[in-house]
C-alpha cells in the first residue's frame, strides 16, 4: 500500500484535469484539497459551473468571464477570488465570504463587500464595476484599485491603506484622501488629485 504522505506527494503536483479525475474514480484521492483553482488552464477555467464547484472549497479562484459561476458561498476557505469582467457572481453569490483579495474588475454586480472584515486588497476598476463608496464605507484595506471607477470618491477612513490607484476617469479627488499617508499613489490623468503634500510617507506618486 502506497502511504498517505506520497500519494499527497504525487497528487500536489498532477495538472487539475487529472486531479479531478482521479478524486472521481479513486475515493482516497478526495481525501486530498485542490486548494488552488486560480492558476489553471484556461480551457479548464471554461468549464467551471456552480455544480462542479460544489465539490471544491479552495483557498483561490478564477471565476473571470464566467458566466456559469454564480454562486460560491460554501467556500469558507477561499481567501483570493476574481469575479472580473462578465462573471456571473453578484453580491448574493459571495456573501458569505471573507476574502483577503478580491478583483471585481468592469463586474458591475459585486456592489457590496462590507461583511469582508479581512479583505486586505481590492481590484475594482473600471467605469463598469459596480463598487461604490457605500459598498466599501467598512473596509479598512491596504491596496485599492478604483482607476476609471467614478463611484469611488472617498477612502479617507482607510487609515491602513499603504498603496492606491485612482488614475483616469476614477472619482477620488483631494479632498477624498486628505488624512491618508501613503506609500504609492497613481493618480495618472486624474486631475482631481493636486496636492499630496501631507503624505509624508510617499515614495512613488505617478501622475
Amino acid at each position: 500500500m502506497i502511504p498517505t504522505v506520497l500519494l499527497k506527494l504525487v497528487f500536489d503536483n498532477l495538472t487539475f484535469y487529472t486531479k479531478h479525475t482521479f478524486r472521481k474514480i479513486n475515493k482516497k484521492m478526495n481525501q486530498f484539497t485542490i486548494f488552488d483553482l486560480h492558476n489553471i488552464q484556461s480551457k479548464y477555467k471554461k468549464k467551471m459551473n456552480d455544480e462542479i464547484l460544489s465539490n471544491y472549497n479552495p483557498r483561490f479562484l478564477d471565476a473571470s468571464d464566467n458566466q456559469y459561476i454564480t454562486n460560491i458561498n460554501h467556500m469558507t476557505n477561499l481567501k483570493l477570488l476574481n469575479a472580473s469582467f462578465n462573471t456571473g457572481l453578484s453580491d448574493e453569490g459571495i456573501q458569505n465570504l471573507n476574502l483577503t483579495k478580491l478583483y471585481t474588475m468592469h463586474n458591475y454586480r459585486i456592489t457590496n463587500v462590507n461583511h469582508m472584515s479581512d479583505l486586505k486588497e481590492l481590484y475594482g476598476y473600471g467605469y463598469l464595476c459596480g463598487m461604490t463608496d457605500y459598498g466599501i464605507k467598512k473596509l479598512n484595506l491596504k491596496i485599492l484599485d478604483a482607476s476609471d471607477n467614478r463611484n469611488i470618491t472617498d477612502v479617507n477612513h482607510m487609515t491602513n491603506m499603504e498603496e492606491l490607484y485612482a488614475a483616469y476617469d476614477c472619482g477620488i479627488s483631494d479632498k477624498g484622501i486628505k488624512n491618508l499617508n501613503l506609500c504609492i499613489l497613481s493618480s495618472m490623468n486624474n486631475g482631481k488629485i493636486m496636492n499630496v503634500a501631507h503624505m509624508t510617507n510617499l515614495k512613488l506618486h505617478i501622475k
